[in-house]
């Protein structure tokens, strides 16, 4: 038999997948779910649907870097404003620090450091009481602890 015969010769038996999935459903219900795949609607509401969940689970994780990130920051402003003798500022920038994220070693040291240097000595144990829990101190905090 020539090629071209052969491509042009159809199938002589062909099921739809849906058929072969569920052979226990009717001839209408096989065509109601055949209809329902192929709709532009469905498909483009799962795709709708699978983009948001990627958002937030994606936007999850992005505001807690977020959150990490500004801890760090008034971390850092707050020694800032304790070199430059702002010593309020900083404790607000501290403790700021401390709410977005509490086991932030960083603030925790300096909150510890600048309660000590004002003479507020049981507020100093209780962060340097945090930080040693966060298995945080360094030799140099031996010092002041």
């Amino acid at each position: 038999m020539p090629a071209a015969a052969l491509a042009k010769k159809k199938p002589q038996f062909k099921m739809p997948l849906v058929a072969v999935l569920y052979p226990q459903h009717s001839k209408r219900h096989r065509g109601l779910i055949l209809k329902i795949l192929r709709s532009r609607k469905l498909w483009i509401s799962l795709i709708v649907l699978v983009i948001l969940a990627v958002c937030a689970i994606g936007g999850q994780w992005a505001y807690g870097k977020w959150i990490n990130r500004q801890s760090w920051k008034l971390a850092g402003l707050a020694e800032q404003q304790a070199r430059e003798g702002r010593a309020t500022e900083a404790l607000m920038s501290l403790e700021t620090s401390l709410r977005l994220r509490p086991d932030n070693p960083s603030a925790l040291r300096q909150l510890a450091r600048l309660r000590t240097s004002l003479g507020q000595r049981k507020e100093a144990l209780t962060a340097w009481q945090k930080l040693s829990e966060a298995n945080a101190l360094t030799a140099a905090d031996a010092q002041d602890y």
